[in-house]
């Protein structure tokens, strides 16, 4: 189901002040839409990392494993006009992860109808 964001128009920070302040459990794992080839094995030592303020990817916020708990980091980022998601994550303690070997090239990251046309042309060869 959806969750609305409670802050219209202010980004995915505000989706995941939404997400945190849904009660629908203590901890979520957040993934960006943008990124379709990410599968599940490379999220599986985010997944299996013991308790910590939150997780996430080398040089990247989302995929994110991320507590309830984050919740007035992330309303008062927004209360104070931030929206960088990169900008809160240096604010709070995080374990960061390398989900692939150096040098692996990036997860696509797909933000224009362009790159996804030329994504989709690629993975139908």
């Amino acid at each position: 189901s959806v969750i609305p964001d409670l802050r219209a128009g202010e980004g995915p920070l505000a989706g995941w002040e939404a997400l945190l302040a849904s009660g629908r459990d203590t901890e979520y794992l957040v993934l960006s839409c943008d990124q379709p080839v990410l599968d599940a094995a490379p999220l599986a030592p985010l997944l299996a990392a013991p308790h910590a303020p939150a997780f996430l990817l080398v040089n990247e916020p989302m995929p994110a494993r991320l507590p309830a708990s984050l919740l007035p980091h992330v309303s008062a980022a927004l209360d104070s006009g931030k929206r960088s998601l990169r900008d809160l994550m240096v604010t709070i303690p995080t374990a960061h992860f390398a989900l692939f070997p150096s040098g692996a090239p990036p997860i696509p990251n797909l933000n224009t109808p362009e790159e996804w046309a030329a994504f989709r042309k690629r993975v139908a060869r």
